[in-house]
């Protein structure tokens, strides 16, 4: 089977070199989760472009505006794609139909500087904004590592979707250690798919998001056993519900994630000791992986005294050059501490580390969030709703917790408050925000609470929308 994909790949990378594609040259993949997809980038990478994730559950106009940003010109689809919708894009290719072809002899080669692909995330401008990733970061990644036992008998699980960066440990992971790649063809990975898996082709390691995670074990615990080691990332650990998941499935390993897109995925892991410490009462997101170094900072970026908060740098191999199209949020949010010295990437996470050397999360320094596993921008929701003709201005909050967690939001009407429309609203930003990101309740308020720093009182909009939701 690793021939069969060999050659396709191959193919793949031979149809886009016949039409011209250049070195690093942008190439959208709009298919579902199948090997059609995974010879798709594999032969992007073979060809030498970088693969640009869209992902058909998202709203077509940011699927469009993601494709022109990166500026595609080539899209792997299949007949369903609507070329259409994407003035920018020339051509499409159907990977599965060469799935036979003849081969085709490639002469282009890489390195690990070539860069690999762009990941779109929730850009606080109310843009998405797209993360430049390298090769080297990939091989970093799932190469030289022990936080899990890879090998040719790691079978692993492909079950998300390739707009999240999770997707690079789950492709990547078996097909560089010679493992076989088992690929989940449900939007939603259930119970029933993960105990098949585990059954007839001896799953043996997955790594999803905390809520999915806690979403299988509580619909059925018995669907992971038999897995060795289960990597949970995303969001925060619940060690409550991590001690109870090692109570039920005493022979696997549980590994705690952390890393953002920024840093091709992963930056630290923690191996999740038995039984899980209750205090404090989260799970540490670890130490840094081979190749990766990280500092904890002050205002000044400046190291914070051992033990104290402050915000996490990220460096080493694996960090993207930047943001495509956006040098003034590349040059904030990677920068040198010293003239001649290594790049870092502001994660504007708050940190500190503990007694035995692991970093404990603490939460952002800014408007950033996670909703079940999905990177949120609040200030990208914000400025989507303001865009709304019925709208004048909005401020958003998380309500809930866990799987339950959502937007909501307070919006000042731009019209007469007692006619606005919320259901009309909601189904507009539809069409423009992912399912996580569009909020759960709209409550109008004649203005936004302001603090006395001028700025809007978060605290007093999330009582508001707490409230309504």
């Amino acid at each position: 089977m690793y021939a069969e994909l060999d050659g396709w790949s191959d193919a793949v990378a031979g149809a886009l070199l016949e039409r011209g594609l250049k070195s690093e040259a942008p190439v959208a993949i709009a298919l579902p989760r199948s090997i059609a997809q995974v010879a798709g980038v594999l032969g992007v990478l073979k060809a030498g472009g970088a693969y640009v994730p869209l992902v058909a559950n998202q709203p077509s106009a940011r699927l469009a505006t993601i494709a022109a940003d990166a500026g595609c010109r080539i899209a792997l689809a299949d007949d369903s794609f609507d070329a259409s919708a994407f003035p920018g894009i020339e051509e499409c290719i159907d990977p599965a139909a060469l799935r036979h072809a003849r081969p085709f002899g490639l002469d282009r080669s890489g390195s690990a500087g070539s860069l690999a692909y762009i990941m779109y995330t929730s850009g606080s401008t109310g843009r998405p904004k797209g993360a430049l990733i390298e090769h080297a970061g990939i091989v970093r990644l799932v190469c030289g590592q022990r936080y899990m036992p890879f090998g040719p008998d790691f079978h692993f699980l492909y079950a998300g979707p390739l707009s999240f960066d999770l997707s690079t440990i789950e492709i990547f992971t078996p097909l560089l250690h010679g493992a076989s790649l088992l690929i989940s063809d449900e939007d939603v990975l259930s119970p029933t798919t993960l105990r098949r898996f585990v059954r007839e082709e001896n799953l043996r390691g997955v790594c999803v998001s905390f809520s999915l995670f806690r979403a299988l074990f509580d619909a059925d615990p018995g669907a992971f056993e038999g897995i060795a080691c289960i990597g949970v990332c995303g969001e925060p650990a619940d060690p409550r519900m991590i001690r109870r998941a090692q109570e039920r499935l005493p022979d696997a390993s549980f590994y705690n994630a952390y890393g953002p897109t920024e840093c091709t995925a992963l930056t630290t892991t923690h191996q999740i000791p038995r039984p899980a410490p209750l205090d404090p009462p989260i799970v540490p997101i670890g130490v840094p992986l081979e190749q990766m170094r990280v500092r904890i900072v002050d205002e000044r970026l400046e190291n914070v005294p051992e033990g104290e908060v402050g915000e996490l740098l990220i460096g080493g191999v694996g960090l993207a050059r930047g943001y495509l199209n956006d040098p003034d949020l590349t040059a904030a949010r990677f920068v040198r501490t010293d003239d001649d010295g290594p790049r870092w990437y502001r994660s504007g996470d708050r940190v500190r580390r503990l007694p035995d050397g692991a970093i404990a999360y603490l939460g952002r320094s800014d408007d950033q969030v996670k909703i079940r596993g999905q990177r949120i921008e609040l200030g990208e929701v914000e400025a989507a709703l303001a865009a709304d003709p019925a709208v004048e201005s909005a401020a958003c909050v998380v309500v809930g917790e866990g799987e339950g967690a959502t937007v909501a939001a307070c919006v000042v009407p731009s019209g007469d408050a007692s006619r606005f429309d919320e259901r009309a609203v909601l189904d507009r930003l539809a069409a423009r925000l992912t399912p996580a990101m569009l909020p759960s309740v709209l409550v109008p308020v004649d203005a936004l609470p302001i603090n006395r720093n001028g700025k809007v009182d978060r605290g007093r909009v999330a009582a508001i929308a707490s409230g309504a939701a």
